[in-house]
């Protein structure tokens, strides 16, 4: 569908890049409605019908004839003969130019008009070869339509939404592409860091930050110059700026040592260059990612979710990075960390990763019996029924005494968090059963006889 959406795109004269069309003069809205009022009409107008008015008032590709132009990554040539055609069959529509209203609804017949000839009229150039060069598939040429429902969606939601953006605010369409233009650009030049750093196998703690979009930063054309200005990231630290300037100098050596055409935008670091269009900060970086003063001006919770604050990632001096001169920078990632951490973190404020000291309960409550005698005598009148409980609660591990029930061969108390498990090797002895000891070293029998 590219094809057809370059062929709506020229028709309408939005060759240039991030052009928003524009609403029907006045005068050919009504013109044509005094002409037509059925879409048989305009099949028919178009079928054979006699120029309604002159062929050289037609704007619609006036002064393209035998002219190239760039329409985004393709080279439009348009022959005389396309020219005429698209012309003479406005002339028919009588329409000075090929406007469709995204004032009206998209089955207006205006704009039915204009759907009819976008198709009739690209279906016709292809046949002739105005857009080989695009590799059309002929399959959706006669498939009519798919064809309808794709212009529907290019020119009545696409472009209405543009034109209705653009109206709330003057200007926005084309900031809003031009961001995406810098963020595509953004995209490649970290994938191109980042596919030089795992082929030179850097530190894990380099290709993390690295691997991240929003560590990079955006640049702006300088026209006076004819060079990108690299802008500011306001989160970024001197310490990571220094690391990815020492990175763009040895990728940019390493293609002179290899023979290869240095190739991409050339791009300046200026003190006084603007901010990013993109404020937004990465998170879970090494803490020393992150400058310290934007760092420690944000809140205790904001601190502490922002960065991975148990890792560093750069040298005490960044411009050495890449050298490989420092022994540290060989270490792996931990063992570099517990050598750089004190030092790399002096300026950040780490206050809530502090623990608090948790004070201990006094012994001496006031609700405890601790230290009191206590009067067994005084018991309220309440006297055990031993008729309605039995002597053993189920599922207990105390006696109607209090004390702890026994396993067997044990002298300890038992936690009820055990595991059991089947005796296969045989080296329980059931010898042994009825013959545990109590304090006193008293056995099970004369235990019980004594109680």
């Amino acid at each position: 569908m590219e094809a057809f959406y370059v062929h709506i795109k020229v028709l309408w004269g939005l060759v240039k890049q991030r052009a928003v069309p524009q609403s029907p003069p006045p005068e050919q809205l009504s013109a044509f409605y005094q002409r037509f009022s059925s879409s048989d009409e305009i099949q028919s107008a178009l079928a054979g019908g006699p120029n309604m008015i002159p062929v050289d008032t037609i704007q619609t590709l006036k002064g393209a004839r035998e002219a190239r132009s760039k329409l985004g990554k393709h080279m439009m040539h348009l022959s005389e003969f396309n020219i005429r055609y698209v012309q003479t069959s406005l002339s028919q529509l009588g329409l000075w130019c090929w406007m469709p209203n995204l004032d009206e609804q998209p089955d207006s017949l205006y704009n039915e008009a204009h759907r009819i000839f976008a198709i009739k009229s690209f279906r016709q150039l292809t046949a002739g070869g105005a857009y080989k060069y695009m590799n059309v598939n002929e399959t959706y040429i006669n498939d009519l339509e798919l064809l309808k429902q794709a212009y529907d969606h290019y020119v009545h939601y696409s472009f209405t939404k543009k034109v209705a953006k653009e109206r709330k605010e003057e200007g926005k369409h084309h900031r809003d592409e031009e961001r995406k233009l810098i963020q595509t650009a953004r995209e490649r030049l970290k994938e191109k860091r980042y596919k030089y750093a795992v082929s030179k196998n850097l530190p894990k703690r380099y290709l993390k930050i690295i691997n991240c979009i929003q560590a990079h930063s955006d640049d702006e054309f300088f026209p006076q110059k004819g060079v990108y200005i690299v802008k500011k990231l306001p989160f970024r630290s001197e310490a990571a700026t220094s690391f990815f300037k020492r990175l763009d100098d040895v990728m940019r050596q390493s293609a002179i040592d290899d023979g290869k055409r240095i190739q991409g935008r050339q791009r300046i670091r200026h003190p006084d260059a603007p901010v990013t269009l993109f404020p937004k900060a990465p998170k879970g970086l090494p803490l020393d990612f992150y400058d310290s003063k934007w760092y420690n001006d944000k809140l205790p919770a904001e601190r502490q979710d922002q960065a991975d604050i148990d890792t560093v990632a750069f040298l005490k001096n960044p411009k050495d990075s890449l050298r490989f001169k420092d022994p540290l920078e060989k270490w792996g990632d931990k063992r570099f960390t517990e050598e750089r951490w004190a030092e790399a973190t002096k300026e950040y404020d780490l206050e809530f990763a502090v623990p608090e000291v948790v004070e201990s309960e006094s012994d001496d409550n006031d609700d405890s019996d601790y230290g009191r005698s206590i009067d067994l005598n005084d018991t309220d009148g309440e006297e055990s029924d031993d008729e309605e409980e039995d002597e053993y609660s189920e599922g207990s591990g105390e006696d109607s005494q209090g004390d702890v029930e026994m396993r067997v061969g044990c002298s300890k108390d038992v936690d009820e968090d055990y595991e059991e498990f089947d005796d296969c090797e045989g080296e329980m002895s059931m010898a042994a059963y009825g013959k545990g000891t109590y304090t006193g070293r008293l056995a099970d029998n004369e235990w019980n006889a004594w109680q």
